[in-house]
C-alpha cells in the first residue's frame, strides 16, 4: 500500500489499484483493491483476503503541483512518510522534522 500512496502523491492524482484477494490452495493473496487521493489518504479499501468491491467518488482536480515540483521541501510528502514509516531512531514515536 506505501508504494501506492507514494505514487499518488509524487504525481498529485488519485490512485486506483485494483488486485486479487483469496486464498487458492496454499497460497493467499492479501490483495491491496483500494482507491487513494492526490493527498495520499486511503479514501476506500477492500477487506484483505475476501473478494469484494470498492467504489467511493473521487475528487479530481487540476493544477495541483505533484511532488517532482518541490519534492523533498514538501512538509505534506514528509508527514505522510513519517505517518507511514514511523519513527526513524527505534524509539517508537516519531520524530519532529520542519522544512523551510
Amino acid at each position: 500500500m506505501n508504494v501506492l500512496v507514494a505514487r499518488a502523491v509524487d504525481n498529485a492524482v488519485p490512485v486506483v489499484a485494483a488486485d486479487v484477494a483469496g486464498r487458492q490452495g496454499e497460497r493467499a493473496s492479501h490483495g491491496t483493491t483500494a482507491i487513494i487521493d492526490a493527498q495520499g489518504t486511503v479514501i476506500a479499501r477492500a477487506e484483505p483476503l475476501a473478494p469484494g468491491l470498492v467504489v467511493t467518488d473521487v475528487e479530481l482536480r487540476r493544477g495541483i503541483p505533484g511532488r517532482g515540483v518541490d519534492g523533498p521541501v514538501n512538509q505534506a510528502v514528509t508527514e505522510a512518510f513519517l505517518a507511514l514509516w514511523g519513527s526513524t531512531d527505534g524509539s517508537g514515536s516519531s520524530p519532529e522534522i520542519r522544512v523551510p
